[in-house]
């Protein structure tokens, strides 16, 4: 869990780094999927004004999309989301795009 928090922000997994380079194989992979993960919804929720409802990950093409349902604008969440796809986008080896769609929410 460590190794996921630390790849959420700034660095990429290496195996330079020792605490990565020690995980089994399967691990390691897991743990290059979770940060992936976390980039993206930590950039999502950057302003923390929670306004996505839901992600869904559906194929478009030869490569995939990721579907982003949101209550309000976010703009701004959205150009940190893509700074932050590093990680996913070489884990899927195909084109990804990143789309959103503002839904209306009744309370």
């Amino acid at each position: 869990m460590a190794a996921v928090v630390r790849y959420h922000r700034k660095a990429l997994p290496s195996d330079d780094h020792l605490e990565f380079s020690r995980l089994r194989a399967c691990l390691r992979s897991r743990t290059l999927w979770l940060a992936a993960c976390l980039r993206i919804a930590d950039g999502l929720d950057c302003r923390h004004l929670q306004r996505v409802s839901s992600v869904r990950i559906e194929p478009w093409g030869d490569g995939w999309t990721l579907q982003i349902c949101n209550k309000a604008e976010i703009g701004p969440e959205l150009e940190v989301a893509e700074k932050k796809s590093d990680l996913l986008r070489q884990l899927v080896e195909v084109p990804l795009r990143i789309c959103s769609s503002e839904v209306s929410v009744t309370v």
